[in-house]
């Protein structure tokens, strides 16, 4: 009984990570425009302002996608 357990959380935690790596794999082309517009705006942003413009870009970038 406890291996038929064991079994059904192994198929539902396969289940899971087989739906997410599927996930990534369709949406590949809007991740690597998300990218590229990262890099693109944020290739000449000092060293020690990278954390904060890069948080800013990305924010703007979502917010522009969600509309």
């Amino acid at each position: 009984m406890k291996y038929l357990k064991m079994k059904k959380k192994e198929i539902e935690l396969k289940l899971i990570l087989y739906t997410a790596i599927l996930s990534a794999i369709k949406n590949k082309d809007s991740i690597s425009a998300l990218l590229g517009n990262l890099y693109q705006a944020l290739k000449d942003a000092p060293q020690e302002e990278l954390q904060e413009a890069f948080l800013h870009e990305l924010a703007k970038l979502v917010h522009e996608e969600n509309k």
